[in-house]
């Protein structure tokens, strides 16, 4: 997961804040142009009857991670997508909100493997970045919620951490009433869920990112007896990490039908069949990147076309089967080999 985290940091899908500079967060020429009155978002009912409403209205999430082909994306039924950083985020914001987009946006929290939480005045640096990008940023109309932080948890998970998630999300709610937040993490284990429900009584929302085991992910999360709602923040195919490799170490793509299948199965467990804690899901990744292989995540290839997986989850958002169907692969094998 590691590996996975870096490549995120480096390549930034939609920019993200570096700590030693928080203040490219904020730049003059980054700053907000929308007019719109802010969005109201909240986060009501109780365990097993969660709902978010946005405006007074039902909002479940059928989301995207990434910012790629945005006219396939509103023709997919997609309301939202997220950020994982707040770099270039005016312009992301105002660009959402002509398109009728809403935005999780995600503001960068230094990973515990490389960033010491025990350090109070680095933890205040850090807390100091978040608080100007939520005053920045609170009441622009394409703002649905906040996600602070993405998979720095510590291993073994460390108090402190959860802690400063703590102080910052209880900032926010302090300058920002009208948004929830959210923190996440990669996939659960009993000390993260112990932890997030004990120590951060201000994060009102759990986003987790999980692939392999996202189609069990409902069932694990209520035996470990989460009670926060949670957000399907990152899912797609098994990742490089999960699956079988060759004799020289390499590990084995799906083809792109055997991943759309696993979005599928994903998609059901984790959100259809679990409403009332589950709000909704940003399928990864609505653009390409170099993780694993160059297609190994990607629901749509560089010039814009949509592969199987887009199409399954434009189903899902639509409620309608896609007129136009992508090929489906059925065996792939060279010299015998799988």
């Amino acid at each position: 997961m590691l590996l996975r985290n870096v490549s995120r940091w480096l390549t930034g899908v939609l920019g993200l804040c570096v700590l030693a500079l928080p203040t490219s967060c904020v730049a003059a020429s980054d700053a907000p142009t929308a007019s719109a009155a802010p969005s109201k978002v909240e986060l009501v009912g109780g365990p097993g009857k969660y709902q978010l409403l946005k405006n007074g209205q039902p909002f479940v999430i059928r989301g995207v991670g990434g910012n790629g082909n945005r006219q396939l994306m509103l023709e997919s039924g997609v309301n939202s997508f997220r950020t994982w950083g707040a770099d270039n985020l005016g312009p992301i914001l105002d660009e959402a909100h002509r398109d009728g987009l809403s935005v999780t946006v995600g503001i960068w929290l230094q990973h515990a493997g490389g960033f010491d939480y025990h350090n109070a005045a680095e933890v205040k640096k850090q807390f100091e970045m978040c608080r100007e990008v939520v005053e920045k940023y609170k009441d622009h109309p394409a703002l649905l919620m906040w996600a602070f932080g993405n998979e720095m948890e510590a291993h073994p998970d460390d108090p402190a951490v959860w802690r400063a998630v703590e102080d910052i999300a209880a900032m926010s709610k302090r300058l920002d009433p009208n948004h929830p937040t959210m923190t996440v993490i990669a996939d659960i284990s009993p000390e993260k869920v112990k932890n997030i429900h004990a120590i951060c009584k201000s994060i009102d929302i759990i986003g987790i990112n999980s692939y392999g085991g996202a189609p069990s992910l409902a069932q694990r999360y209520a035996d470990l007896g989460g009670t926060k709602p949670y957000v399907l923040t990152e899912f797609g195919p098994l990742g490089q990490w999960e699956v079988t490799k060759t004799r020289w170490d390499a590990p084995i793509e799906a083809t792109s039908t055997e991943k759309a299948e696993h979005y599928r199965k994903s998609y059901e467990n984790a959100v259809v069949k679990n409403p009332g804690m589950c709000l909704g899901a940003y399928a990864f990744l609505w653009g390409t990147k170099q993780e694993g292989t160059g297609t190994w995540f990607g629901m749509i290839l560089p010039n814009g076309a949509p592969l199987e997986s887009a199409q399954v989850m434009a189903e899902f958002y639509t409620g309608k089967a896609r007129p136009n169907l992508v090929p489906r692969i059925t065996k792939l094998a060279v010299d015998q080999a799988d």
